[in-house]
């Protein structure tokens, strides 16, 4: 199911330790098999019942995946729903593998990765759209046929590759918006549309339109919260939205800005999540609000040059980076703010080489292609 709309694939290997992700029945109480899973495994099971199956997160540079399933239960291995008194193998597994692959629970009850286990064979919308955004959509959308019982799914809203007049990533001199997410990957938007960038080693594709995965429109700014929700401001309004579905939470489909308590909100220009912890809303050319993260309510306010010393009144966007400190923007300037010392440490025109990438390989590329063109 998982690589019916997405660029993942799967093939069983013979050898456990060129394995991506490690599937096993265990007993009630047992060790971990990765020697970086750190011994005895600190979920153990309860017999029939209850605790079906746990897995784990990818770490340690995508290795260290497991599935534990229960050896206990009266598992049903086949491809259709089984008799009374055994669990489904497949909807289980597929839901685990999901965790393995960095999706984490969703509110959403059609889908595969919902909170709670459901006996469902096929993939929901929340899961096409978070596997998507981590793996990007198949090359081709079209459905899938099965000889089995088990629907299949049509990619719903790909990410798509822009064939409009847009900017190649290098060619932009200065970005509306950047973010770093928590599954590794740092977005640059740009009007319509976006690049997501892996940390790891810095490679992106092309460009995709935001609405691939939003119809908030526009996207003025956003920030990930530490329980890894989206808040974004559009207009004197805010939407929370979950991660990795993208779908609006409930009850915080625009709401409007002064429910935090804010007064007098005539114009937003940034909000961040520092190194600290500390939600900030940066708001009429000259103004900050704390926001506390349990009540998502207003803390403290005051003028931004006073907590901020050295950042320029009417700034039009802030990030916080990789290195925890804080990036403003100003037209095309930007500014890099060290939160631990408080103070200013650099200021200049912006370039993407201060992210880790490099566009001089980006140029070098042109040339070759264009010297293809004229042989």
């Amino acid at each position: 199911m998982w690589s019916d709309v997405s660029t993942l694939t799967f093939k069983k290997t013979p050898i456990i330790d060129e394995a991506d992700i490690l599937i096993h029945y265990t007993p009630r109480s047992y060790s971990n098999y990765w020697t970086c899973m750190k011994g005895v495994c600190q979920f153990p099971f309860d017999g029939p019942g209850v605790r079906l199956a746990h897995a784990y997160f990818p770490i340690t540079d995508d290795k260290c995946r497991e599935i534990h399933l229960d050896s206990e239960e009266h598992w049903y291995e086949g491809l259709e729903p089984g008799p009374a008194g055994t669990v489904a193998l497949l909807p289980v597994l597929m839901h685990e593998i999901g965790h393995t692959l960095g999706l984490s629970h969703t509110t959403d009850v059609n889908a595969i990765v919902y909170s709670w286990f459901k006996t469902v064979y096929s993939l929901g919308e929340d899961d096409v759209h978070g596997i998507q955004f981590l793996y990007g959509a198949p090359l081709s959308t079209t459905t899938h046929t099965s000889t089995t019982s088990i629907p299949r799914v049509k990619s719903i809203n790909p990410p798509t590759t822009t064939t409009g007049p847009f900017p190649r990533l290098c060619d932009v001199k200065k970005p509306e918006k950047m973010l770093i997410m928590s599954n590794h990957h740092f977005c640059i938007f740009n009007g319509e549309v976006l690049w997501i960038v892996e940390l790891k080693n810095y490679s992106y594709g092309p460009a995709v339109r935001v609405s691939s995965y939003t119809d908030i429109a526009p996207i003025d700014f956003i920030y990930q919260r530490p329980n890894e929700e989206f808040v974004v401001i559009s207009g004197v309004y805010y939407y929370i939205v979950e991660f990795p579905g993208f779908r609006i939470k409930h009850g915080y489909k625009k709401v409007p800005l002064t429910s935090l308590g804010l007064k007098d909100v005539v114009k937003v220009q940034g909000i961040v999540n520092t190194y600290s912890g500390r939600p900030y809303i940066f708001y009429n050319n000259n103004y900050y609000a704390e926001i506390e993260e349990c009540t998502f309510q207003q803390k403290n306010y005051g003028i931004i040059t006073e907590l901020f010393p050295g950042i320029p009144i009417g700034i039009n966007g802030v990030f916080r980076y990789t290195n925890g400190n804080l990036y403003f923007f100003m037209e095309d300037l930007l500014y890099d703010f060290n939160e631990f010392k408080g103070a200013l440490i650099r200021a200049g025109p912006f370039d993407l080489s201060l992210f880790g990438i490099n566009c001089t390989s980006d140029i070098l590329q042109q040339i070759r292609d264009l010297i293809k063109t004229i042989h």
